[in-house]
């Protein structure tokens, strides 16, 4: 147990570690992105379609599991995903700034992509997006209620 803790240690504590920890977290949100939208789709074949997926998801892995535990499950997975990911960034980010405290007079890029030079911005975009959708549809706190009314 000592040996994994101190591996484990060792992977948190170096930048290919955290680098490799903001990938799998990266891979879980792609796939989870993938297999929402393939879920969202089924609203073109009709509501009873879209109502039986909804149904699923709160009953799949039933009887050996209880109703919606393995929805809890993937929520929770996705919640340490994008905290781990946040937190992996935030560290790089300052570890990237510290290591060069003074500014270059002159910046030439020497290759680099627009997406790779604006990673970060996007990245608080999609959070943003991210907290927003999630009180929006799951919370229903923002937004518009059942039949386009406004919530009060």
């Amino acid at each position: 147990m000592t040996t994994v803790m101190t591996g484990v240690r060792t992977v948190y504590r170096s930048s290919i570690g955290k680098k490799a920890i903001m990938a799998i977290t990266g891979l879980i949100y792609v796939l989870f992105v993938i297999g929402h939208m393939a879920g969202n789709l089924k609203i073109f074949l009709g509501q009873e379609v879209l109502n039986q997926y909804a149904g699923f998801l709160r009953t799949v892995g039933e009887p050996l599991f209880p109703q919606t535990f393995l929805l809890w499950i993937a929520r929770i997975v996705l919640i340490v995903a994008i905290v781990l990911h946040v937190v992996m960034a935030y560290q790089l980010t300052r570890a990237d700034w510290a290591a060069r405290p003074v500014k270059y007079n002159t910046k030439h890029v020497v290759q680099a992509s627009l997406a790779s030079m604006t990673m970060r911005w996007g990245g608080i975009a999609l959070l943003l997006f991210i907290i927003f959708h999630l009180l929006h549809f799951t919370f229903g706190v923002v937004g518009y209620g059942p039949a386009g009314a406004a919530n009060a």
